[in-house]
């Protein structure tokens, strides 16, 4: 059922797949029915609420009168055909790297097909496509099938902190007007962080932060042990606990800052594993195809 078992996203390639394998299912039928002599009275396709179909009307009598064995080769000729079908989808799956050698290279990690506008990780300093995600957070991608068991670990996972000097948060610290508020409304590039997991609270810009630490933490203890008296653990605050401070690395190009939720990314994102040698070759068109087969 589309929208309760069934992604809406993934309707189409389920009612296609559908409709190709139950015509040559039944196109199996007719083959052999043909080869044994039987009449075929009908065919034609049909559509059940939404769920498509085939059918075949052969002449029952003719069925009848051959032998066990050639009624069964007739029985059994849909089954066959769909078990081919299935051997070709395969086939075409584990070439396809090969027959897309000349225009798409297959380097380590994964790369952007699509991204949704209403993404938050999309915008002027947001993901491209053609993007070559390397890795989101301290989990490395490797392969397409990485970037979801990241999402996973970050959605599973306790909001991480930030080793951060005591220089940097004197420096570059701002104070909202509300006295209610963390940050300002204007302050599009700075986070309120709370201060080893206690009500403190302070306004800092998320990129610099970022670029002066490359240490995370749970408490400033750790900061301490690695470092020095003189930092301190800063964790991102937000109303949620399922909205966390994403970075998404990407080769030859700064990091992505990434504010939300690690669903949205995972439903507005489309990752292949093929990067075009060309500017002008299409991404998407990859992914239908590759997911229809």
């Amino acid at each position: 059922i589309p929208g309760v078992n069934l992604p809406l996203t993934d309707f189409f390639y389920y009612f296609l797949s559908l409709a190709i394998s139950s015509i040559y299912h039944e196109t199996g039928h007719a083959l052999a029915a043909v080869r044994e002599g039987v009449r075929i009275h009908s065919f034609g396709l049909f559509v059940l609420i939404i769920i498509p179909g085939a059918f075949v009307n052969l002449s029952t009598e003719q069925v009848l009168n051959l032998r066990v064995w050639n009624q069964l080769k007739i029985y059994t000729a849909g089954v066959w055909h769909n078990i081919s079908l299935a051997l070709f989808a395969i086939i075409l799956l584990l070439i396809n790297p090969i027959l897309l050698s000349p225009l798409y290279s297959q380097p380590e990690g994964a790369v952007l097909a699509h991204i949704e506008p209403f993404s938050g990780a999309s915008g002027p300093n947001g993901l491209r496509e053609a993007d070559l995600i390397t890795g989101i957070n301290d989990c490395k991608i490797m392969e397409v099938s990485n970037w979801k068991q990241c999402l996973l670990m970050i959605a599973n996972y306790p909001r991480i902190g930030y080793c951060v000097s005591n220089d940097f948060i004197e420096k570059e610290r701002s104070f909202a007007l509300n006295p209610q508020k963390c940050c300002d409304d204007n302050s599009e590039k700075s986070l309120c962080f709370s201060k080893n997991n206690s009500l403190e609270k302070m306004c800092l810009p998320v990129r610099q932060l970022l670029d002066k630490t490359s240490m995370t933490c749970n408490t400033s203890d750790d900061c301490i042990k690695n470092l020095d008296k003189n930092y301190n653990c800063l964790k991102p605050m937000a109303d949620h606990n399922s909205t966390k401070l994403i970075i998404i690395g990407r080769h030859g190009k700064p990091n992505v800052l990434f504010w939300g939720t690690p669903s949205e990314l995972f439903q507005s994102i489309i990752l292949i594993k093929y990067k075009p040698k060309m500017t002008s070759l299409p991404l998407i068109i990859i992914h239908y195809y590759e997911t229809l087969l």
